[in-house]
């Protein structure tokens, strides 16, 4: 994720380029943890789950 951010930024960004960056990061971050914990909150596949890793394990 950060060499990306590193490719569109320009060589020498301004403080609150880089700032923006950072917090754009951490809101792309919180946001992935997010929708992976309301995904296996559903009922639905938190039962497959469950199921699936009792079959393996």
């Amino acid at each position: 994720m950060a060499s990306i951010f590193a490719v569109a930024l320009p060589a020498q960004p301004s403080l609150a380029l880089g700032v923006a960056s950072v917090a754009l990061m951490v809101a792309i971050s919180v946001g992935w943890y997010a929708c992976v914990v309301w995904l296996f909150a559903a009922e639905a596949v938190s039962n497959g789950y469950r199921r699936l890793a009792l079959e393996r394990g």
